[in-house]
C-alpha cells in the first residue's frame, strides 16, 4: 500500500488487493467558504458536497456506498442518524489505514453527528 500526504495537488496511487486506485488530493476549503456555498445556494451544496466525499470515501474504501442516495442525507434528519454514523466511520478507517491522527474521535463525532441533525430539524 502506498502512503500519502494531504498537500496541495498531490496525486497518489493507492494499491488496493486487486486493483489501484489513482485519486488526486487537494487542499481543502476553508471553512468560511464552505459556510458561504452552503448558504448562498440555501442549502443545495451540501447536497452536493455529500455526493463527492461519499463518491471520494467509495473510491478510498472498500464500502459500497450508493451514491445517489447521499445527496438527499442533508435534506432528512431521519437518514442522518443512519447514514452520519457510517460516514464517520469510513472517515475514521481511512485514517487509521493511512497513518493519520483521527481528526474524528468518538465525543467530536457524536456531538457532530448530534448538531447536524438538531440543525436540520430545526430548519425544516
Amino acid at each position: 500500500m502506498t502512503k500519502y500526504s494531504r498537500i496541495d495537488n498531490v496525486s497518489a496511487q493507492i494499491h488496493d488487493s486487486a486493483e489501484a486506485v489513482n485519486v488526486i488530493f487537494t487542499k481543502p476549503r476553508s471553512w468560511l467558504v464552505e459556510f458561504l456555498l452552503i448558504f448562498s445556494t440555501f442549502g443545495v451544496f451540501a447536497c452536493v458536497w455529500m455526493v463527492y466525499r461519499i463518491s471520494e470515501l467509495r473510491k478510498l474504501t472498500n464500502e459500497k456506498f450508493r451514491v445517489w442516495l447521499w445527496f438527499f442525507v442533508p435534506l432528512f434528519a431521519l437518514a442522518q442518524i443512519f447514514a452520519f454514523p457510517k460516514f464517520t466511520r469510513a472517515v475514521k478507517n481511512i485514517e487509521k489505514q493511512y497513518g493519520h491522527h483521527p481528526f474524528l474521535n468518538n465525543i467530536f463525532s457524536r456531538f457532530w453527528v448530534a448538531v447536524i441533525i438538531a440543525t436540520t430539524v430545526f430548519l425544516t
